[in-house]
Parts: structure tokens; C-alpha cells; sequence
């Protein structure tokens, strides 16, 4: 037998013996099964991102994260960035990041990072890295590819293997952050990317037992990413003054949704985040925008779906589209009090059930899915793409629709 059918009969054996007691014996056996795995299976070698940072600067994170570890989840702002230096030559900041707790467990703490004006790394100058398990492994990945291939906007995302002071931490997820340079990466007009600050929701939810969503929703800055740099450009200040009042005239309820935002691509959003099961990405506090200044309306972007399998509910369904609502958040309630909005929604929830449109769409995916599903098996040999649950939700979606025609 050659070294490389070695290799291979001991992969499989491996596979096996691991998935069957992966948390027991991960310590011992995760170094040779990925180390075996890389050698035989992956065609294509992993990108690689190498941190390091002061003794001092580890250690203000290190603090941060057992101050939030006391509080119950983390509070983290520009404030807490700390220098650092990425694959030896590019200078940045780094803080911890994630709202709950599961994002600092174990050894892969979630991080955002920010290189230095004009450096970039994987084609960005601002993005986050975390624990692939954070947002369901391969799905967050499938998510922003079906939104482009629908010609929406989302992120770039993808696995790397990653090293913090010289300790070798495995396969992290990959997400790109927003400001000016996602704009240039897609030839967008010069806009921004604005959103409901989520900073006081959490300072009320530590602070005041009595704090609601809806509290959060309605007294929530309205913000743009790098929002320094738009202060300082006349023009950019300008649009984003525009911009204020249009988001602020529809969350006071004076303006309807199609009056804000670019109303097809929004409901075929929606559409898909009930498809994929992507409703986390759709809470206010998720909520990301474009400002498309050619259009004058905002366009959603794409972020923090945590897609999960099955959907009990559309969100037309908890909205009382076709009933009585079970929602009780406010812009929800905003989105879906407008007619126009409601219809383009319908269609998108029909295209998408479609079984041509799936059979399609799913055949395109599972031939892009096969290099990054196949580096998150190097060390998550159970990490899979099922299309079984898509299928059923799309099935739900139809039998919905019929039965409400």
C-alpha cells in the first residue's frame, strides 16, 4: 500500500474514532486528524492569519473578557482596541467581540480587528474572526453566497487557520466589516453603511431589569460605520443628515417601508432569511443598510444570520400577514404595515419555494460549497452541508401560500 492509501485508511479511521468521541478525545486526536487531513484530502491549502501583540495588550484583553464574564455578556467599543501586529509585517488593533459569552469560551475568543489606514489583509482592512461553531459552521458561508447570487448585498466570509502569540488555534471563521472599503470592493456608489447602534441596548439591559426591545429600538443612535471620516467630508456628512431622517421618519412611523428602503430587495431578504432560516439577521439590532445614493432608499446587507435548520414560523406568519400577529416588536410591526412591501413579499416567498428555482440554486451551491466545506472538515469532520431542512422549509413556504391563495 502507498504512503498515501496510508494516510487515507488512517483518515478514515481517525474520522470515525473522532466523530464517535469527539469532545474526549479532541486533545489527543484533533493534531493528527487535521495534520493527516491537510496532507491527503484538501486541494487547496488554508489562508493563514498570525497575531501578536504585547505582553501589556493581552493582558487589557484578557480583562476585558473577565469583566464580561462577571457582567454576563460583553461590552466592548473602540476604547478597548489594543495594538497588535498581523502575519509579522501589517500594523493594527484588535479587541475582543460577540455580545454573549459563547463567543469568549474555551481558547477561540471572538476578535475584531482593524489594520492601519491603507493595509489590508484578505482584501479587507476591517473585519472580525470567531469560532465557526458561532454561526453554524458552513450555513453563515452559504448564506452570503445565495444573497449574491441573488444580487444582494453581503459579506465576505470564509475560514482561515489562525495563531495568537505564537499558539496555534485552528480554523476560525472569517467576516468582513463594514466602512468605506466594502463600498470600493463592490464598486458601490460612495455612500454608507448605517444602522441602529445597539450600545445602549446593552448598557440597558445590564442596568435596568424593566428594559425592552422596543425601549432599545426606539431610543437606539442612529449610526454609520467610520463615522469620523463621513464627519469630516462635507458631502458624505451631508448624505448621511439624509439619510437620519429618512431611517428616523420611518421608525417614528411618518414614512412606509417602501419609502426607505429599495422595497423588492428587502422583501426578497426577508424572503430567503425564511428560507434559510436567517431570522436572527433581521432583528433591528442585526440590521445593516446601504445607502444607495443613485436610489435614495437603503438596501440590507447581509450579517450575523445564524442560520438555523427548520423554521416553526415565516416571518409573515408571526407579522399576522395572513392572521393575527405574534410579533410584539416594533419594527417588525413598521416593516410590515405597508402594502407594497407585503406583496413583493408574497413574491419573493413564491419564487423562492419554487422547486425549479431550489433544484437550481442548490445544485449551484452544493459545486461551491465543496473547498470551504471540505477546510472546515480538517478539524469538524462532522460539519456537513444538508439540504434536506432548505427543502422542507421551502415545502412549508409553498403549502403556506397555497393554502392562503
Amino acid at each position: 500500500m502507498s504512503r498515501k492509501a496510508k494516510y487515507g485508511v488512517t483518515l478514515l479511521l481517525l474520522t470515525a474514532i473522532v466523530i464517535w468521541n469527539w469532545s474526549g478525545i479532541k486533545s489527543v486526536l484533533r493534531p493528527l486528524y487535521t495534520s493527516i487531513y491537510e496532507q491527503t484530502v484538501l486541494e487547496e491549502p488554508p489562508q493563514e492569519l498570525v497575531i501578536t501583540t504585547s505582553n501589556e495588550a493581552w493582558q487589557s484583553i484578557v480583562a476585558c473578557r473577565e469583566d464580561a464574564l462577571k457582567l454576563g455578556f460583553l461590552l466592548a467599543g473602540k476604547e478597548d482596541l489594543v495594538p497588535a501586529q498581523f502575519n509579522d509585517t501589517v500594523q493594527g488593533l484588535i479587541r475582543l467581540k460577540g455580545d454573549y459569552l459563547s463567543h469568549l469560551k474555551e481558547k477561540k475568543w471572538s476578535f475584531r480587528i482593524e489594520l492601519k489606514k491603507n493595509k489590508s489583509l484578505f482584501g479587507m482592512q476591517r473585519f472580525s474572526i470567531h469560532h465557526p461553531y458561532r454561526r453554524n459552521h458552513i450555513y453563515e458561508w452559504v448564506w452570503h453566497q445565495w444573497l449574491q447570487m441573488e444580487g444582494l448585498l453581503a459579506l465576505d466570509y470564509r475560514f482561515i487557520k489562525v495563531t495568537v502569540n505564537d499558539q496555534p488555534l485552528g480554523l476560525y471563521a472569517l467576516e468582513e466589516h463594514f466602512g468605506q472599503q466594502y463600498l470600493e470592493n463592490r464598486a458601490l456608489s460612495r455612500g454608507m453603511v448605517v444602522r441602529f447602534d445597539e450600545d445602549a441596548r446593552w448598557e440597558g439591559l445590564a442596568h435596568n431589569p424593566q428594559y425592552t426591545e422596543n425601549n432599545a429600538y426606539i431610543s437606539s443612535v442612529i449610526d454609520a460605520y467610520q463615522s469620523k471620516a463621513i464627519a469630516s467630508d462635507t458631502a458624505l456628512n451631508q448624505q448621511f443628515e439624509k439619510v437620519k431622517l429618512l431611517l428616523e421618519s420611518f421608525r417614528m412611523g411618518e414614512r412606509k417601508t417602501h419609502e426607505v428602503f429599495d422595497v423588492y430587495k428587502l422583501a426578497r431578504f426577508f424572503a430567503l432569511s425564511d428560507l434559510l432560516g436567517a431570522h436572527h439577521g433581521l432583528f433591528w439590532h442585526n440590521a445593516r443598510f446601504y445607502y444607495n445614493p443613485s436610489s435614495g432608499l437603503l438596501e440590507p446587507i447581509g450579517f450575523d444570520a445564524d442560520c438555523n435548520p427548520e423554521v416553526q414560523q415565516v416571518i409573515g406568519e408571526q407579522a399576522g400577514i395572513w392572521g393575527d400577529s405574534t410579533l410584539h416588536l416594533t419594527y417588525f410591526k413598521q416593516v410590515f404595515a405597508d402594502q407594497q412591501f407585503i406583496h413583493q413579499y408574497k413574491e419573493a416567498l413564491a419564487d423562492i419555494s419554487d422547486t425549479t428555482y431550489l433544484n437550481r440554486t442548490l445544485q449551484t451551491m452544493q459545486d461551491s460549497v465543496k473547498l470551504p466545506l471540505q477546510l472546515l472538515k480538517s478539524e469538524f469532520p462532522y460539519a456537513s452541508f444538508d439540504t434536506g431542512w432548505i427543502r422542507r422549509n421551502a415545502q412549508y413556504i409553498d403549502g403556506l401560500l397555497k393554502s392562503n391563495h
